[in-house]
């Protein structure tokens, strides 16, 4: 359950840990919902960035978005409102529940790779006409800061526009800024702001350390992927027609 905006006065904070019904402690998240409205702001295409490519949606390639979406969010904030992003399997099932979904848009959706490691990837839903969701997108620290989150999310207006979609959701945790001043720059504004409730994790639960190198989709292994990342995803799933 979330609580709009509208029950909480902007800039006040919800109650942190209070109890849940069941007695167990509860904190909060500050969640934005944003969109682009693609008419009064169409995005332009970009130059590609050197040393990365982008690969269209794949169903072999599976394995590899739920890698990079496991590293890119298990230990973020998202992973406290997000139970998905705490286990590769729980990121295989996400991914594969997004794809599976008859609204979902294959033509933009995209992985980018450096060599055969899966370093970023995007994933759009929509069954609203005129309108479709930006459902995950990861890029992997030590990869930030290059403009890959830029270049998916402009690569994927960019089939849209061609579509002719009208407006871009998301949903985006407040305090990851730099996601929040990605969208901002690229015309997204804030349509409404609400406190999600979560259950903490317990102490030690969220890792601290490097976690285990990101498998390409051939199996080899392509150096460290330690989860501190630009993020952003809905765990929320409509279900879409498929584009192609």
């Amino acid at each position: 359950m979330t609580y709009s905006s509208s029950q909480t006065r902007p800039g006040q904070d919800p109650t942190s840990n209070q109890a849940s019904p069941f007695g167990v402690p509860t904190a909060h998240l500050w969640r934005l919902r944003m969109e682009l409205d693609l008419w009064r702001h169409p995005i332009q295409p970009s130059d590609q960035v050197q040393g990365y490519r982008i690969c269209p949606w794949n169903w072999a390639d599976q394995e590899d978005y739920a890698q990079v979406l496991f590293h890119s969010f298990l230990s973020s904030q998202d992973a406290e409102i997000i139970p998905s992003f705490r286990s590769l399997e729980g990121c295989r099932k996400l991914v594969k529940m997004v794809a599976s979904n008859s609204h979902f848009w294959s033509s933009a959706t995209f992985l980018m790779r450096q060599g055969i490691q899966p370093i970023a990837m995007i994933q759009i839903m929509g069954d609203t006409p005129g309108q479709v969701n930006l459902h995950n997108i990861g890029v992997i620290e030590g990869h930030r800061g290059k403009g890959l989150g830029r270049q998916l999310l402009n690569r994927s207006a960019i089939v849209l526009q061609q579509w002719g979609m009208a407006r871009v959701r998301l949903e985006v945790t407040e305090g990851n800024q730099a996601a929040v001043g990605l969208y901002r720059s690229l015309g997204f504004a804030v349509a409404d702001r609400f406190a999600k409730p979560f259950v903490p994790r317990a102490p030690g639960s969220v890792p601290t350390k490097a976690i285990p190198s990101i498998q390409g989709s051939h199996g080899e292994k392509t150096g460290p992927g330690q989860p501190k990342v630009l993020n952003q995803s809905r765990e929320e799933v409509e279900v879409p027609k498929l584009r192609t």
